[in-house]
């Protein structure tokens, strides 16, 4: 971090480089806890994230405070990015709150995933998509690419996909080496026909409970450079209504499902996050305001 890694904030970034860049932004707002010196103060854009970051924290806070610390939490046990702790005028903590970082974004309709779960979680439970894979179309995926050597029993092959070592076993690499657009049409194929046989069994408890454990009591700090001259924090929090599931309501695109809770609409993208048809399907999870609510 130096002075102009500010510059961060006020551009959208690469997919590539975002991982790092983010990296960054979370230690400049975790530096940005305490008054900035006079070597960073000089510099407007600085000082704009300052006061907008401590406005964001203030409100957040619901009253004045002498101090806060922002503790960042790494590890996959954490749903969030920071703990901000919130101390008054004698050094005496006042409250606490989970805080996750989202950069330019304006809404939390306009993020891509609150959450993602790999398919072993079990959403559907009667059946999961890597068995379903395995039954119905790992062997056409198999003979598009010529592989003849072992394949894993339904047992081994269910514990391996979710991982992404694709040297756990050959198949697996081979099956890397050899991707082409016949074998990803046949995984886009797959989570259509999966998603057309099972949408209705998805199971709503099991993905309410999920969510509740790892959105409810946050505060989404949604860093918003639409207007690049208004740069600010937009603040959003979800009610356990807001990630109570109610209903199961269409398939979208062939590839997702939408689920109901009161106030939002839930997408559920079935995807591979390793190479389609390889390794490591998952639900991305992604909202979006219910239309008239």
């Amino acid at each position: 971090m130096n002075t102009e890694s500010i510059e961060l904030f006020f551009k959208t970034g690469t997919r590539g480089q975002n991982d790092a860049d983010n990296k960054i932004r979370e230690a400049i707002l975790c530096f940005l806890a305490d008054p900035i010196n006079e070597e960073y103060s000089i510099h407007e854009k600085w000082n704009i994230l300052y006061k907008q970051f401590h406005a964001a924290l203030t409100a957040i806070c619901k009253t004045n405070y002498s101090k806060v610390v922002i503790k960042t939490m790494a590890g996959r046990q954490h749903n969030y990015d920071f703990a901000a702790i919130f101390y008054d005028s004698d050094g005496v903590e006042m409250s606490r709150a989970k805080l996750e970082f989202k950069h330019n974004s304006k809404s939390l309709s306009k993020i891509p995933q609150i959450l993602s779960l790999t398919d072993r979680h079990g959403l559907i439970q009667e059946l999961s998509y890597s068995s379903y894979y395995y039954s119905n179309y790992l062997d056409a995926h198999l003979l598009a690419i010529g592989y003849d050597g072992a394949k894993p029993s339904l047992e081994e092959y269910v514990s391996l996909v979710s991982g992404i070592d694709y040297n756990k076993h050959p198949m697996f690499a081979f099956m890397k080496s050899a991707e082409s657009l016949a074998t990803k049409t046949i995984a886009k194929e797959s989570i259509q026909k999966y998603l057309e046989t099972h949408v209705n069994q998805l199971n709503t408890t099991r993905l309410t409970a999920k969510l509740i454990e790892s959105q409810q009591d946050k505060f989404f700090l949604l860093w918003d450079i639409s207007d690049k001259s208004n740069a600010k924090f937009n603040i959003e929090t979800l009610s356990v209504a807001d990630l109570t599931i109610t209903s199961v309501n269409r398939i979208k695109n062939k590839n997702a499902i939408v689920a109901l809770s009161a106030n939002y609409e839930f997408h559920l993208l079935l995807r591979w996050r390793n190479h389609a048809g390889i390794m490591n399907p998952a639900w991305q999870i992604s909202l979006v305001k219910r239309p008239n609510i």
